[in-house]
């Protein structure tokens, strides 16, 4: 029984991989500090509209 063995890519590709795989990670990492970012505007906003119509002074209640 013979062994197959994979020939070995140039550097340029493996150059062209990481550098490929290192901007979706920092992608990634953008969305999830956005996402986060973004979840924390929306509950200050909640309870800040919160404090609005629960106020002693608004007429809302």
């Amino acid at each position: 029984m013979s062994k197959i063995a994979l020939k070995n890519p140039p550097k340029d590709v493996w150059k062209l991989y990481w550098a490929s795989v290192y901007n979706r990670l920092e992608r990634r990492i953008g969305w999830i500090l956005f996402s986060i970012g973004a979840m924390i505007i929306f509950f200050g906003g909640y309870k800040m509209v919160e404090g609005i119509i629960q106020g002693p002074s608004t007429p809302f209640r």
